[in-house]
């Protein structure tokens, strides 16, 4: 267990005020003065000091608020693994990227729960950079990611492909140059089609700013159905372009695409890693077959 005077350091953190922090803490400003004397003595080190009438962090009260802010999370973390490891059933939280779209999360799914009744899953749609997140601190069990991200908790392995590319309407036409005269509708931060895209740009030494326009769109959904409607050129998966596009998008023709590898990412520390294990296996079993329809 963590030294309850670490969650009175980290709320000073905050509020910079003795005051402050004692009334939403429900203490009195000497307890609070009391547990950061503790901490310091503790350390042998000054964790806050005053410039004029602000209280500041001091380089060690920075690092301190660093670690105590990862050991809070990790805690946190325990503590809902060890209430799921005493339920009886505990449901798999798997992410699903929105960017990918609905029509991979409906067909996975499907054949998850046709092929692998007895799998008990709690899912979760939302954008790439989130989920991520949510399985760092535990929110999430499980998340599919275009790419491998550089957090030394967590670890990856592969579920299959998906086709990325350049899409516009149907019923018009860009060759070239004409690229770059059409309004560009890309997705918000965070998703991973943002950063796929920016690569296969730069790729082809085209920067978003090249284009006429550019308009960022929070909702993939929002920006397949906006370049069908001929309002603009976007980039996305195959999938989400078919789903969201309803038909009406065509990919540009030339280096303007890709074919991506799709990982599994979960932390590496984790009560069910032999059940995400075997749900990445499931995953990588059904994902096979849409590759290889004969097979």
């Amino acid at each position: 267990m963590l030294d309850f005077r670490i969650a009175t350091f980290l709320q000073l953190c905050e509020t910079r005020s003795y005051t402050k922090t004692a009334r939403l803490l429900g203490m009195t400003q000497p307890s609070v003065t009391q547990h950061i004397k503790y901490l310091q003595n503790r350390y042998g080190c000054q964790l806050f000091r005053y410039e004029g009438k602000s209280l500041i962090l001091t380089p060690e009260g920075e690092y301190l608020r660093r670690q105590a802010e990862d050991m809070m999370r990790r805690s946190r973390r325990v503590a809902a693994d060890l209430q799921r490891m005493a339920n009886r059933v505990n449901p798999l939280r798997f992410g699903i990227p929105s960017e990918f779209g609905d029509e991979l999360a409906a067909q996975l799914l499907t054949a998850l729960t046709a092929q692998y009744p007895e799998q008990v899953l709690s899912v979760s749609v939302g954008n790439s950079a989130e989920l991520t997140a949510q399985v760092e601190n535990g929110e999430l069990d499980l998340v599919l990611t275009d790419k491998i991200c550089a957090v030394p908790t967590l670890t990856a392995l592969p579920t299959g492909k998906l086709a990325f590319g350049c899409y516009y309407a149907a019923d018009g036409s860009v060759h070239g140059k004409q690229l770059l005269t059409r309004r560009l509708l890309r997705a918000g931060e965070g998703s991973a089609d943002a950063a796929v895209m920016c690569n296969l740009l730069q790729k082809r030494q085209i920067a978003p700013d090249d284009f006429s326009a550019v308009w960022t769109i929070g909702s993939p959904a929002a920006m397949c159905r906006m370049a069908a409607a001929g309002q603009g050129i976007c980039f996305a998966y195959a999938l989400a372009a078919e789903t969201y596009g309803g038909g009406k998008l065509q990919p540009v023709s030339g280096d303007l695409s890709d074919e991506r590898t799709i990982v599994g990412m979960y932390r590496k520390e984790n009560a069910e890693l032999e059940r995400i294990r075997e749900l990445i296996t499931q995953i990588r079993s059904v994902w096979t077959m849409w590759e290889n329809p004969g097979a």
